[in-house]
């Protein structure tokens, strides 16, 4: 079976080719944990302004108002979702739906 040259060169790498590409991935690398610190520095700053704006707002005009924060998205493999063993499936019972003004279905 005849096979293209440039096909097979697709497959093919010389040491200095996974060199090259294992640099750019180790610079790459530098890059994302640079540009996290100073995400988390803005993050940390701007959070603290606005704590500090609704501060002076609640002191000089005696209002109050909420204080928006900026929070962390997490990343693949931290959010691990609700736990299973803490949520309760028990039946309050009827008496107590009714008293808590929930539909009561059935009988």
């Amino acid at each position: 079976m005849w096979v293209p040259k440039s096909f097979v060169s697709l497959f093919t790498s010389t040491h200095e080719d996974l060199a090259k590409l294992k640099a750019e991935r180790d610079l790459f690398r530098d890059e994302l944990t640079k540009s996290n610190l100073l995400n988390d520095w803005f993050r940390m700053q701007i959070n603290t302004l606005q704590m500090e704006r609704t501060t002076l707002l609640e002191k000089a005009y005696n209002i109050r108002v909420p204080t928006p924060q900026i929070s962390k998205a997490p990343t693949l493999g931290e959010f691990a979702g609700p736990s299973l063993e803490n949520l309760d499936f028990e039946d309050i019972g009827d008496a107590v739906a009714k008293k808590l003004g929930l539909p009561i279905y059935g009988n």
